[in-house]
């Protein structure tokens, strides 16, 4: 465990935390893709990756998209990194902005928030 000073207290971060912040850093920087794969993310929330999908297609989980499929057509589910990353990490990114082109050419900032 490593501690980490806040004020005049100092926090002791235990192992799993440790261990689940490398976990999910390594699947972060996988690679290039701006997907995780379900089955890092489900090894990473300690469940089975066809469980994480089928609450992906039920539209109940907070980060994957994707759609179940029928007869007709295949189902998908996938899981972008940032929000997954910002959910496993409890942040809002309510204090980035990107910036959006408009009609007129000219720049618009907007908060990036998911």
């Amino acid at each position: 465990m490593r501690g980490i000073e806040r004020g005049c207290n100092v926090m002791t971060v235990p192992k799993i935390i440790e261990d689940l912040q490398r976990k999910l850093d390594e699947a972060m920087e996988a690679d290039d893709s701006p997907y995780i794969r379900i089955e890092d993310a489900a090894d990473i929330l300690g469940c089975h990756p066809d469980s994480l999908r089928k609450i992906i297609y039920n539209g109940t989980c907070p980060f994957g998209v994707g759609f179940a499929g029928n007869k007709a057509i295949n189902g998908f589910s996938k899981i972008p990194k940032l929000p997954f990353y910002y959910w496993m990490t409890g942040q809002t990114g309510a204090n980035i902005t990107y910036e959006k082109r408009n009609g007129g050419g000219g720049t618009i900032h907007q908060p990036f928030s998911l």
